[in-house]
């Protein structure tokens, strides 16, 4: 046990840096069409990272990918949780070292309080090189381990090479043993351990133990352990009631509920009459956080866009955007005079509250003058959301109101819909469609209309005949007494 806990405090401190959150930012779009969420935030220290979620029984996990967000973002996508929550992990590695032989970090997938503990439950924690025990014993060769908790426990899993888990092969030994490590970031405090070994009265047991030093006498027995071994896996599980923990004056002194983490080893070892302890096999460590992350499946609430202001001397533009429910926009830019398109990036990440957007590129159009700008976001790829201003460029104009009236049903449609409009004196009208970008898609004609009541069927196609897909689209009617704009929503 030695020579585990001074590796332990060595490791320890080399990962004391991700005593912090994982992810910086973490952020959620709202369900896509195809079912996803797209999640983004920001890696602070260059660690891989993935999420992974339980489906089927089956961990699936999905690798973060760098995004031209912002800076350092990076990005995944995660199914959208339907009749239940989805309970999300985190793992990460430092990618300049084998992911085979690195400790990593995790924020781990909590056991509901009605399962029992399985494989397929256990989050993985670390792998270790197979045949690097110091003795020959496959028993005693650690290859990977696990954890998980609930309310009530801790679960530590260690899986070996084979051979089951002995403990001891004679009464007068050799005796074997098998222990996790619950370790604080501050290598100057008490450690704890679960311990799986003989019961050898007077001198050892399995338990829950504080250790106060390097030395086998310097191990103070706080609590019972429950063992499981599943032999179809070569695992062992050993598992420890928090209450244990939380009575014990060392513990309370440096781990926090409120954030909670620990660092976790495992290692094994081999006791004989003649050479006391011996460590044979250890891993790296695993830094645990234990804050739970669970999607809810909620009711998409529309986003809003308000204050949008131009800067007419550096010619970029800005807007206020609030989602009721925090979600961040997949979709965000704006289009001016119909032509020109801004992108927009946001200068916080904060989506709890109002967040303020700028844009990327500076319009000349903003510089030099402007008539249109229409911004146009969306937190799914699927209902969008515009907002227009309009430059009055003389405040005492009167207001001339529209002889034209336009209408379309059904709105929203799928596949075509019925374009109505009203003409007060006779003109030539012309009717085009555009697409949220202010691309024109399709032209629905031009003609001499007389004074009164008309219709156009629109079947949502471009002018090449391929049909369209769901989005915001706007009819532009253009007469020689007006021009006049109405959307129209297709959603198929």
């Amino acid at each position: 046990m030695k020579k585990i806990i001074l590796i332990v405090a060595v490791f320890t401190f080399s990962l004391a840096i991700l005593a912090s959150p994982l992810i910086d930012n973490i952020r959620f779009s709202a369900p896509t069409i195809d079912d996803h969420i797209i999640v983004r935030g920001e890696l602070s220290f260059f660690y891989d990272l993935s999420f992974y979620y339980a489906d089927n029984g089956i961990w699936q996990y999905e690798n973060f990918e760098f995004i031209e967000d912002s800076i350092n973002s990076y990005q995944t996508e995660l199914p959208a949780p339907n009749d239940s929550p989805l309970k999300v992990g985190l793992r990460a590695y430092n990618d300049v070292v084998s992911e085979l032989d690195a400790g990593v970090a995790i924020q781990p997938i909590p056991l509901a309080a009605e399962e029992e503990v399985q494989i397929n439950n256990l989050n993985w924690l670390v792998n270790d090189t197979s045949e690097d025990a110091s003795v020959e014993e496959s028993f005693l060769d650690i290859i990977s381990t696990h954890f998980t908790y609930n309310d009530e426990k801790l679960f530590f899993a260690i899986e070996n090479n084979g051979g089951g888990f002995p403990v001891s092969e004679a009464i007068w030994g050799p005796f074997y043993s098998y222990i996790s490590l619950i370790i604080p970031n501050d290598i100057n405090l008490t450690p704890f351990g679960l311990l799986y070994t003989v019961n050898q009265a007077g001198i050892i047991q399995p338990g829950l133990y504080k250790i106060t030093g390097t030395d086998m006498t310097d191990i103070e027995l706080i609590g019972e352990i429950e063992t499981n071994i599943d032999s179809d896996n070569n695992l062992l599980t050993l598992s420890c009631d928090w209450s244990d923990l939380y009575a014990d004056d060392d513990f309370n002194s440096w781990f926090d509920p409120e954030q909670a983490m620990f660092s976790t080893v495992a290692g094994t070892g081999m006791i004989t009459l003649a050479g006391g302890m011996q460590e044979t096999d250890y891993t790296y460590p695993a830094v645990v956080f234990l804050d739970q992350l669970v999607l809810e499946n909620t009711e998409n609430i529309l986003p809003q866009i308000s204050s949008i202001q131009e800067n007419e001397l550096t010619g970029l533009l800005s807007f206020s955007y609030l989602d009721e429910n925090h979600n961040f926009p997949l979709t965000c830019y704006a289009v001016i005079n119909g032509i020109d398109t801004l992108t927009f990036h946001p200068l916080s990440h904060d989506f709890t509250d109002q967040v303020n957007f700028e844009s990327d590129q500076v319009s000349d159009l903003i510089i030099n003058g402007w008539e249109e700008i229409t911004v146009t976001v969306s937190d799914n790829n699927l209902d969008f959301v515009t907002s227009t201003i309009e430059q009055v460029e003389n405040y005492d104009t009167q207001i001339i109101t529209p002889t034209t009236q336009i209408t379309n049903f059904p709105n929203p449609f799928n596949p075509e819909t019925t374009i109505s409009f009203n003409i007060v004196n006779p003109a030539r009208v012309k009717l085009d469609i555009f697409n949220i970008k202010g691309q024109k898609v399709t032209s629905l004609g031009e003609d001499f209309y007389s004074k009164g009541n008309h219709q156009v069927l629109w079947n949502a196609k471009d002018d090449s005949g391929k049909s369209l897909p769901s989005g915001i689209y706007y009819l532009k009617i253009i007469s020689n007494q007006e021009d006049l704009i109405h959307k129209m929503v297709l959603l198929k």
